[in-house]
């Protein structure tokens, strides 16, 4: 069988990898971009933890005896209270103290607090 312009030389209508729908694709090989992905999922985790480090200093020490930063995954910044009526408080700080800390960060990571 003798391939059309349409189709690849293997004969089953595929095109080459580097064209598809018309589009050039950019091809980068796999380790690179799993270090890529690695790097950017690291450094999101270590400013996770400094802003549990930082949580003191943006809250002052009266309210971290009674609300601790614990946990950050995904945005998320989780606080372990030690009474609802606490929480319910919290709450209604929560946008301020967001927005202290991710200046402190210099990039916008936390997005919201969970209370626990």
């Amino acid at each position: 069988m003798k391939p059309s312009k349409d189709r690849s030389p293997d004969g089953y209508g595929r095109l080459p990898d580097s064209r598809r729908n018309g589009r050039r694709l950019r091809t980068e090989p796999v380790n690179q971009v799993m270090d890529r992905l690695f790097d950017r999922a690291t450094r999101s985790r270590m400013k996770g933890t400094r802003a549990i480090e930082m949580w003191e200093q943006v809250v002052g020490a009266e309210i971290a005896a009674i609300a601790k930063a614990t946990e950050y995954a995904g945005g998320v910044l989780t606080v372990r209270v030690t009474h609802p009526v606490y929480r319910v408080e919290l709450q209604q700080m929560a946008t301020d103290v967001i927005s202290q800390l991710n200046e402190r960060l210099g990039e916008e990571l936390i997005r919201r607090l969970r209370f626990v």
